[in-house]
């Protein structure tokens, strides 16, 4: 079973219904919602999700991301992270975005310094990296694009609920 994240757009009980309609024709897919809050749905499937092509697709959809690990909320920490994170190229300089989603909680997750810790980290393990500066909790749509997460590294989403941490 695969896990992602959609992040809603402003409108999010519309965006839940038109990823919900576009599931219909992708009957092998089984697309369940597990925890929906605010903003944020977490969502099961039994296939991988061709994310370029939901993103396409979805327009009341912010954000889409594959949950690559869930640890509890103590063990996040700047190497736990450095460890998982996958460079985008070996050589030439990764950029990294933290984006910060809360379920049932408004505690902040991270600290202003975990940016900086990460990026120490991964340098250690030989990879050049920029941590984009972010002045709220999540990074905008523009901040992605202007910083070229995309092509030029990653956008690292981490949603908080209960005491677990999903990356």
């Amino acid at each position: 079973m695969h896990l992602s994240i959609f992040i809603l757009g402003s409108h999010p009980a519309i965006s839940l219904a038109e990823i919900l309609h576009l599931a219909q024709d992708k009957t092998d897919l089984n697309l369940t919602v597990e925890k929906l809050h605010n903003a944020v749905c977490i969502m099961s499937h039994s296939t991988q999700l061709d994310y370029d092509w939901w993103q396409n697709r979805l327009g009341g959809t912010v954000k889409i991301a594959r949950v690559i690990d869930t640890l509890p909320h103590k063990s996040l920490t700047p190497e736990t992270l450095a460890e998982l994170y996958q460079p985008h190229s070996k050589t030439g300089k990764n950029v990294i975005g933290i984006s910060q989603y809360a379920i049932n909680t408004t505690a902040k997750l991270l600290h202003r310094s975990f940016g900086i810790e990460l990026k120490k980290k991964i340098k250690a393990r030989g990879v050049s990296c920029r941590v984009v500066p972010a002045k709220t909790t999540e990074l905008s749509s523009a901040q992605i694009i202007h910083n070229k997460l995309i092509t030029k590294g990653a956008e690292i989403i981490l949603v908080k609920m209960d005491h677990q941490v999903m990356i």
